[in-house]
């Protein structure tokens, strides 16, 4: 049986070719990451499913703050550190509630190379803010607190690819390094709706930024999301077993294809592991697991054609119907 996807989705590509510094190359996927947001799934700034800017700050304009104004317009506008620093808020009216609607605020709040932090509101937005502090919402939810963002050596190329489904409620990031995904650090970022979620759960949005690795996911239960103060969210997928998964227990019918050339892979959802609501709250859009053994960039076939889903790094996408440039 062929996969199908719920929505129709379209890539953002954003990418740099040169040496950069260590130093140059975080900054320059930092913008890259806030650029590819601002454009539509037609391919233009400001189209369809595209995110807008409620306020930022480059570490130097004394006027910082939630005025909807845009001030990371290049890599030399990202300054790191405790004091005067950068960061920016993003809005997705298509996901949230009113009055706010989901804000994420990127925040390079850190003099560690490469750090930052990720907080979101689904709901109340962001107020306030400086050129020495983010902004705050009353129902933030801190996803990433001064997390290692890229790496810490030079490259000769870096880039985003940017997912997104055309009605706005699915963005999907994923950035790369001298031709390559990179396993560690916070690159696989998730900020969407989610689907058949329980009744007793407050939102339908969640927002993640892990590993790209199916077994970063579920070995650290933190590092996916956390969805409230007492409440941790991780990724599972349905049917999950070490041997479905796993190559070192796999059985051998399990981790790789069948006689037809078709992978097993399965449906990701979100579960929450602490609290008095435990258990799963939903599913992802269009996103499963795949067994350890299937290569990152193996491409799976669907109705539409050959380059219709991607395994990145143990997790499958919906793609495109071209093939994947990972700078």
């Amino acid at each position: 049986m062929s996969l199908a996807t719920t929505k129709t989705y379209a890539n953002k590509l954003l990418c740099t070719f040169g040496a950069l510094s260590a130093t140059d190359m975080q900054k320059e996927l930092g913008y890259l990451l806030k650029e590819a947001l601002l454009y539509g799934t037609d391919g233009i700034k400001g189209g369809p499913a595209a995110w807008s800017v409620m306020g930022s700050s480059d570490g130097a304009d004394p006027l910082s703050g939630m005025d909807a104004v845009d001030r990371w317009t290049n890599r030399t506008k990202i300054v790191m550190g405790v004091g005067n620093h950068s960061w920016v808020v993003v809005k997705q009216p298509a996901l949230g509630s009113a009055p706010g609607y989901l804000q994420v605020c990127v925040d390079f709040n850190s003099a560690t190379a490469g750090a930052l932090s990720v907080v979101f509101s689904r709901a109340a937005g962001f107020t306030g803010g400086a050129i020495n502090v983010r902004p705050t919402a009353t129902d933030q939810v801190v996803v990433a607190s001064t997390a290692l963002f890229a790496n810490i050596a030079p490259v000769s190329s870096c880039g985003i690819n940017c997912i997104k489904s055309t009605d706005g409620k699915v963005t999907r990031l994923f950035r790369s390094v001298d031709g390559e995904l990179v396993s560690t650090y916070r690159n696989y970022w998730f900020m969407e709706q989610l689907n058949h979620v329980e009744t007793y759960w407050p939102s339908d949005c969640v927002v993640g930024v892990c590993p790209m690795s199916y077994i970063g996911v579920q070995s650290n239960s933190y590092i996916f999301t956390q969805q409230g103060s007492s409440h941790a969210g991780r990724m599972t997928w349905e049917g999950y077993s070490d041997r479905q998964l796993s190559y070192m227990f796999g059985v051998p019918g399990m981790t790789r294809p069948d006689y037809g050339g078709a992978w097993p892979v399965f449906p990701c959802g979100l579960i929450v592991d602490t609290g008095i609501n435990k258990g799963k709250i939903g599913d992802f859009f269009d996103l499963w697991a795949s067994p350890e053994t299937m290569p990152t960039y193996e491409y799976l076939a669907g109705s539409g054609g050959d380059f219709e889903f991607v395994n990145l790094g143990g997790i499958v996408q919906p793609w495109v119907g071209t093939a994947l440039i990972v700078p």
